[in-house]
């Protein structure tokens, strides 16, 4: 699963960054026509691509960082310091592409671009770090319901106390008479058999259907 999960990333992060720059480096078309047919050829900044990589690249730190930052609402109270720190991750990522892009003397990217790139992934950063808290809040509360019941099962068998149990059902099966009453005394040791199967051989976390 660690694996599926990193190759899913990488298809994200290379799919959506290949659409972002090669939609917004196009510098521009030239269109020929020969013989009758229109020949549309498109000029793309190379340092415009670069830029938009490096948008990109920052935009993934900053995802990150937020997504690791909302999963200690899983674990701590204080709600309103994670949120604050969550919009204070996405602020310094856009200073940071901000101030990269006016200190360049070539060609800039928009602003409005900037921010769209940006918001675009914490957006998506928000959404998915919230889901993995869900699925984990959930997960532990699942594992948390599992040991109180196995708490309670083994409480219930520290309470049978087994010995003192086993102890009277062959205190009583010598009572029986086996030759009178054979029906009894089997019944007796039956008894014994599933008393001490519940209280032993149930310990592990599963058995077979055969033993069961």
């Amino acid at each position: 699963m660690k694996w599926k999960t990193i190759i899913i990333h990488l298809l994200f992060w290379v799919s959506t960054g290949w659409l972002i720059t090669s939609g917004f480096s196009i510098e521009r078309q030239e269109m020929e026509i020969i013989n009758d047919v229109e020949h549309i050829e498109t000029i793309r900044n190379t340092q415009l691509i670069f830029k938009l990589i490096f948008c990109v690249l920052i935009s993934a730190i900053v995802s990150y960082a937020n997504v690791y930052n909302l999963s200690k609402l899983t674990t701590t109270h204080h709600r309103p310091t994670i949120i604050t720190r969550s919009i204070l991750i996405y602020l310094l990522g856009l200073t940071t592409l901000v101030v990269f892009n006016q200190l360049s003397t070539s060609l800039r990217i928009p602003l409005s671009l900037i921010v769209g790139i940006t918001l675009f992934y914490y957006t998506i950063s928000i959404a998915f770090g919230l889901t993995r808290m869900w699925i984990k809040t959930d997960r532990d509360q699942r594992q948390l319901q599992l040991e109180k019941k196995q708490a309670e099962i083994n409480l219930m068998r520290n309470q049978l106390q087994p010995h003192f149990l086993f102890n009277a059902l062959n205190n009583l099966l010598s009572m029986v008479d086996q030759q009178s009453s054979p029906r009894l005394a089997s019944s007796f040791e039956e008894l014994s058999h599933l008393l001490r199967y519940v209280i032993d051989e149930t310990k592990s976390d599963g058995v077979s259907i055969q033993q069961e």
